[in-house]
Parts: C-alpha cells; structure tokens; sequence
C-alpha cells in the first residue's frame, strides 16, 4: 500500500483525524472519561483505574496530549 495522500485535505479535517485515531484506543477513552470526572490524576491512579503499567498510561497520554485532547501539567508536593 501506498502512502495516504493528505494534501488535499483541509487542516479541520486532518484535526479530526488526529482527534479519532488518539481515541481509537479503549485505554485512551478509559483516561478521557477520568479525566472528565477529575480534572486532576496522578499517573499512579492512572495505573490502577486502567490497569497497564506506567509505560503504558505514559505512551497513551502522549497520544493523546498530540491530539490536543488533553492538557499535561506536572505537579510536585
């Protein structure tokens, strides 16, 4: 298979993509829904609510950190 062209596709468009193909991911839904109830989660209760490692809840939330879906904010106590 080729590569997909994408040029001809408007920027809202190609957004949209972004913001579906960061959703296409159970685990990814499961951070967004807990972050709707909580607007603040420490990784660790990611983890747990989730189920999957650090690595995991990391590399999703990258995924949708790109997607402009979710705002990062590293808080320390």
């Amino acid at each position: 298979m080729g590569a997909t062209k994408t040029s001809h596709y408007s920027k809202e468009t190609m957004q949209m993509a972004k913001i579906a193909n960061a959703l296409a991911h159970p685990a990814r839904i499961t951070i967004v829904k807990t972050l709707v109830d909580k607007t603040c989660v420490r990784n660790k209760d990611l983890q747990t609510i989730v189920g999957l490692s650090e690595g995991s809840i990391s590399q999703h939330m990258k995924k949708l950190i790109a997607a402009n879906i979710v705002k990062f904010k590293y808080i320390t106590h």
